[in-house]
């Protein structure tokens, strides 16, 4: 069975074997301190002793690890004398153990902290009327667009509202994150980001209610502090406008028994969105 570098190594220096010789100093290299104190000659080339006690600690290592020998290998006289005769290497104390000659384990670093989970999703801003404007999650995209479905489902909601909009006249502006492809960023700054793209369409065309059709990115809409928990509707906390969180259009085309909740919810605006009521 073959040693591995850290045993054979340990092995070597246990019996004053030095494993590796430099032959000559490289121009601009470092001095190693392992060899900075050997004689000259030594350093240029080794002595024909050291070469063949090498060569002998080397069959006897190799004959260590037929036999399946890890942990301990006993220290020839002979290499050792004649190593130290030439100045090769210092005595070494009759008590250092083994352990001791072992070469020290690289410390494993430290894991690194865990990246911040990439952030995508896609948004639909629908102006309505100078009354309502509308946002809808959709399935994100880097060409993310509402479905035909999904219009059709906001139209029908609309018209149940008494608002005479016709589904072709819905044109959304979408918004998707990251704004660049393969550039992830914090998500910190996707809430900025959408900040600054709410302000934006509100200050073009103000309107008294936004309608969120959203779930899972809902909060990026919002500040960080803020409970989407409490229900129906109430003042975003940054803009002059009533806001309510309910399911996305995509759930309930996909999931029809969502439609009864969201009715209930938008009900009480019946009849107050047309116009300037």
């Amino acid at each position: 069975m073959a040693l591995c570098e850290n045993d054979r190594l340990a092995y070597l220096q246990e019996m004053g074997i030095v494993s590796y010789f430099p032959r000559r100093a490289l121009p601009g290299a470092r001095p190693s301190l392992r060899y900075a104190g050997l004689p000259a000659p030594l350093l240029s080339a080794p002595s024909q002793a050291v070469t063949e006690e090498a060569e002998l600690a080397e069959q006897t290592l190799r004959a260590l690890s037929t036999a399946g020998v890890k942990s301990e290998a006993p220290a020839p006289d002979a290499p050792v004398q004649a190593l130290q005769a030439s100045g090769a290497v210092a005595a070494a104390p009759e008590s250092t153990p083994l352990k001791a000659a072992t070469p020290a384990a690289k410390e494993a670093p430290a894991p690194a902290p865990a990246e911040e989970e990439a952030l995508k999703f896609a948004f639909a801003f629908i102006p309505v009327n100078d009354q309502l404007a509308v946002i809808s999650e959709l399935p994100w995209a880097r060409s993310a667009s509402l479905s035909p479905s999904c219009k059709s489902l906001l139209a029908g909601i609309l018209r149940a509202l008494e608002l005479p909009v016709q589904e072709q006249h819905l044109n959304p502006m979408i918004f998707t994150w990251p704004l660049f492809e393969d550039v992830q960023m914090h998500h910190d700054s996707a809430r900025h980001t959408l900040e600054g793209f709410l302000a934006r369409r509100l200050k073009l065309q103000p309107v008294r209610y936004l309608f969120i059709f959203a779930e899972q990115a809902a909060p990026y809409l919002f500040p960080l502090d803020t409970d989407l928990a409490q229900g129906g509707f109430f003042r975003h906390p940054r803009f002059e406008v009533d806001v309510c969180v309910t399911h996305s259009l995509n759930a309930m085309d996909a999931v029809r028994e969502l439609k009864r909740p969201v009715w209930e919810l938008l009900k009480p605006l019946q009849g107050r969105l047309n116009g300037g009521a």
